[in-house]
């Protein structure tokens, strides 16, 4: 009896790895004319997954090709549901092929989901400061009679995050260069200066802007940590990678390192990666930095429900101070 499970369970194995690597080979070519028998293709890779468990068997490694396999085709969720219109539409096909539980199934949910809530232009980079700033205007204008220089400095560090999101890069370093005239000490406007001159190709400006910056910023750490910040804003994940590299070299705990790291990951589909990175950075963050870890579990939620692993999240209206 044993000698006929084990034997079975090497069957299923085989059939496994088959059908694992018949899905990654399809994937990247994936087609409307091949879909539907992609999809059966998944749900049977799913049944033997189950089968295995029951037999205790080590699919370690196609568990991991697995995940990388969905977290791939999640990202094409909009593409997968324009070629299931072609034939008739995901609720067509689920209704053909009952349960239809996976999550491949459902990739049309998936894409209008993301369609609402409209992360895809900039993913998250406008998050963090935006919140901050629209807060500080209203603390000003609630509990204070903010000074006309206050006044100069929120209005264009919002005119300049905005042209920047748009990436229209001249007007923006214009705004941050005509408010620096009066308002010459401004840490954020000076960073922003920086980072925009050096996306026009002026490295002279570029660095003397940033040199201003680290004036007022004297802390190398805070200073790498707000201009990666202002990078992952402009949607520069290359930029916003190195500064926060630079930043754990400076303090591998920081838990904002990685934060601004996930943020990286997830601006290039690398859901995976982004998931761990904000595990990190809350697991660093808490207690000290309670609303970093908040805003780093709901992050990492908000991937986990988009891959439907059956992890559930609440947005949360949390903030971290860049």
């Amino acid at each position: 009896m044993a000698h006929n499970i084990e034997s079975r369970a090497s069957t299923q194995s085989n059939d496994l790895r088959d059908l694992l690597d018949k899905a990654e080979r399809q994937l990247p070519s994936l087609s409307s004319a091949i879909l539907e028998e992609f999809l059966v293709g998944l749900d049977q890779i799913d049944v033997l997954f189950d089968e295995l468990a029951s037999n205790t068997a080590d699919v370690r490694s196609e568990q991991t090709r697995w995940q990388d396999l969905l977290a791939r085709l999640q990202g094409r969720a909009a593409g997968v549901t324009k070629m299931a219109n072609q034939r008739g539409g995901l609720p067509a096909l689920r209704a053909q092929h009952p349960p239809a539980a996976g999550p491949w199934w459902h990739l049309d949910e998936l894409a209008a989901a993301l369609n609402k809530r409209k992360w895809q232009r900039a993913a998250v980079t406008a998050l963090i400061a935006i919140a901050v700033f629209v807060v500080a205007a209203i603390v000003y204008r609630t509990f204070f009679a903010p000074s006309a220089e206050t006044v100069l400095v929120v209005g264009a560090l919002s005119k300049v995050e905005q042209l920047a999101i748009e990436q229209k890069w001249p007007e923006a370093l214009a705004q941050a260069e005509t408010t620096l005239i009066t308002v010459t000490d401004d840490a954020d406007l000076l960073l922003w200066a920086g980072l925009l001159a050096e996306k026009l190709g002026q490295p002279d400006k570029a660095a003397a802007y940033l040199d201003r910056a680290r004036q007022v910023v004297t802390d190398p750490l805070r200073f790498q940590l707000a201009l990666g910040m202002r990078y992952l804003q402009s949607g520069d994940a290359d930029g916003a990678e190195k500064v926060a590299e630079a930043a754990k070299a400076l303090d591998p705990a920081e838990p904002q390192v990685y934060f601004i790291l996930g943020n990286v990951a997830e601006l290039r589909r690398q859901t995976l990666e982004a998931v761990a990175l904000y595990e990190k950075a809350a697991a660093l963050a808490d207690p000290d930095n309670p609303q970093l870890a908040v805003l780093s579990k709901v992050r990492m939620g908000m991937l986990l429900q988009q891959m439907n692993l059956g992890v559930e999240s609440t947005p949360v209206d949390a903030s971290p101070t860049p």
